[in-house]
């Protein structure tokens, strides 16, 4: 198993310290990406009053779900 996945089992069981590694691994990746979407979508956002750093808050929300969804089948 993936060191990857046997954080996300982990972090799914309750074990904060494996959701901290794993965010580590991640956190780039899921900033690029809400990075990207702000970039895209930027006008809008900001009538919205949305700036890019709670773009990137919301990764974190989105990396809990995810690991919460996550199933090793």
């Amino acid at each position: 198993m993936e060191e990857k996945e046997a954080l996300a089992i982990r972090a799914q069981q309750g074990d904060k310290e494996a959701a901290r590694l794993l965010w580590e691994k991640v956190d780039r990746l899921f900033s690029q990406k809400a990075f990207e979407g702000y970039r895209k979508r930027a006008a809008s956002m900001a009538r919205c009053g949305v700036t890019q750093e709670d773009a990137q808050q919301e990764s974190f929300f989105a990396f809990c779900d995810a690991v919460q969804a996550y199933n090793p089948a």
